[in-house]
């Protein structure tokens, strides 16, 4: 897999920012360093699902 990064132009990352915010900075800085990009196109949600899913995780903290 580390071979196949490299020979990459750049990633694009079905992943979630707002529930993974650290793991995905770290990855776009990781792909930076070795001059490639890294998208992410998250969330595949819809907005009002992703707005009721917080206000409920928020809840219950």
């Amino acid at each position: 897999m580390h071979r196949m990064v490299h020979e990459l132009d750049g990633l694009i990352n079905a992943s979630n920012a707002a529930f993974e915010h650290e793991a995905c900075q770290a990855t776009k800085a990781w792909y930076a360093k070795i001059n490639k990009s890294f998208y992410i196109i998250g969330p595949l949600v819809p907005n009002d699902m992703l707005t009721d899913f917080c206000q409920q995780k928020k809840a219950k903290s």
